[in-house]
């Protein structure tokens, strides 16, 4: 008991304190390997991306009419399984995944000196796992699982598993952070990337979202919504992939990934027209019930 209202007593219930290392399936998060920041490596402050520093990034393939074509990035969490948006893969048309790609243009990927890096991956889907309750008219529940027909290498350099937020990390606010939004979408030239790219977004309110996309129903909790500054946004071609941050875990600064990128306006990068993402710690639990060795 913790206290009584007029003749009504009060129970406390316990905090939910977010473990969820007792699931049966955490130990299937590669949490001694998964996030590691690029060390030795040149790493640009630009909107340029470096090789292997996001070896987490996936690309989505899909089958069309002429050949096979990239719409949407996903990011590696475990050797079997990446995590991308529901309605990247709500279409019969995904065909397979592409990991350690940097420079979709070349098929060899070397510096001056002649040293080249590992090559991509491309593997087939063994199955689509999307969230029951995806809601195409207004996004929410706007992710899903796709799980590889064989594991990925990660013993390639270019090619590694993003942290998820477990443990304290789960209560973490980052309301005014700035987090790293990665892919290959569309740049200012109106084309798309053919170099993975990087831009960072500040955490805002959901009212600033609420206030562009007007009667767009938007979900406090399972929803986050970053950006807004003009020319600094995700784009189309990068919904699926992660909005990160780097934090301490596992006796290491990591990558850890916060978001999913869901939606933003037509016009990319617009002032005071954030962008949406999936909360990825609201679904922690629900990945773990879908994922397998």
């Amino acid at each position: 008991m913790c206290g009584q209202q007029d003749q009504t007593y009060k129970v406390c219930c316990p905090e939910d304190n977010h473990d969820l290392s007792s699931h049966r399936n955490f130990h299937l998060l590669p949490l001694t390997t998964c996030g590691f920041i690029l060390h030795g490596g040149r790493i640009t402050n630009g909107d340029t991306a470096s090789p292997r520093e996001f070896p987490w990034m996936a690309l989505i393939a899909y089958k069309t009419e002429d050949e096979n074509e990239f719409k949407c990035g996903g990011s590696l969490i475990t050797r079997n399984y990446v995590l991308t948006a529901a309605h990247c893969v709500d279409d019969k048309s995904v065909l397979g995944v592409r990991l350690g790609e940097y420079d979709i243009s070349l098929e060899h990927e070397c510096d001056d000196h002649q040293n080249c890096e590992p090559p991509v991956q491309d593997i087939i889907i063994d199955k689509v796992i999307i969230h029951k309750n995806y809601n195409p008219s207004t996004y929410i529940n706007d992710i899903a699982l796709v799980r590889l027909l064989v594991p990925a290498n990660i013993e390639n350099a270019n090619i590694k598993p993003i942290c998820l937020p477990t443990g304290d990390l789960l209560k973490t606010n980052l309301f005014g952070k700035y987090l790293t939004v990665t892919g290959w979408g569309t740049t200012e030239s109106g084309h798309k990337s053919m170099i993975l790219k990087k831009v960072s977004v500040p955490v805002v309110r959901l009212s600033a979202c609420r206030r562009a996309y007007g009667k767009q129903i938007l979900h406090p909790k399972k929803q986050i919504c970053a950006g807004g500054h003009e020319g600094k946004d995700s784009c189309s071609g990068d919904s699926g992939g992660p909005l990160q941050y780097i934090a301490a875990t596992g006796g290491s600064q990591r990558y850890v990934q916060d978001g999913i990128v869901s939606y933003g306006p037509k016009q990319c990068g617009l002032e005071d027209w954030p962008g949406i993402y999936t909360n990825v710690k609201e679904y922690m639990s629900w990945i773990l019930d879908n994922i397998g060795p």
